[in-house]
């Protein structure tokens, strides 16, 4: 076997090595630490931690039930509005009670349904002018094909205010 032979040169040189140096430590002086309570609504504490995590979570939880609960409110609401809405709207109410007061009314044949709501509204023959409109294009009335006189009392709702409407002069001779 043949034996390597050492590389002369560069590389053998002995490493530099820094001299030991001794670093004193100085001591702090020891103070006694109060106890520290977690308590979860401490501010002082730190929001790390568990104290953290938990106070995250029940805010979490709180602001996510109020969410909840004021979306639910507003769907009640609305459902509630919608509900009455449909009732005046299918059943409707009379301006006064029975007997009530007979009132002469003219339909032009140049009016539209809002006319006739607004003339019958400002007349005393109906509660609300929407209502009234709405029930018109259920009912597909158009003033144009029933102009005429008609005799509406204030004890009729919009209903049978519209069914009075909706009869053809020859209708009614």
């Amino acid at each position: 076997m043949a034996k390597k032979k050492k590389k002369s040169g560069k590389n053998n040189k002995p490493k530099y090595v820094a001299p030991e140096v001794e670093v004193k430590k100085e001591e702090a002086p020891v103070v006694a630490e109060e106890p520290v309570q977690a308590d979860l609504y401490d501010e002082e504490l730190p929001e790390t931690g568990i104290r953290g995590l938990l106070e995250r979570k029940l805010t979490r939880k709180v602001s996510n039930r109020l969410i909840v609960a004021a979306i639910a409110a507003i769907m009640l609401l609305l459902g509630f509005e919608s509900f009455k809405f449909a009732y005046r709207i299918t059943n409707g109410s009379a301006v006064d009670p029975y007997p009530g007061k007979e009132i002469n009314v003219y339909i032009h044949d140049s009016m539209s349904d809002s006319d006739v709501a607004t003339m019958l509204y400002e007349k005393g023959l109906i509660v609300s002018k929407l209502d009234f409109v709405i029930q018109a294009k259920l009912k597909n009335y158009k003033p144009s094909k029933y102009a005429g006189s008609y005799t509406l009392n204030t004890s009729m709702n919009a209903e049978n205010q519209l069914n009075e409407l909706m009869t053809t002069v020859e209708n009614k001779q």
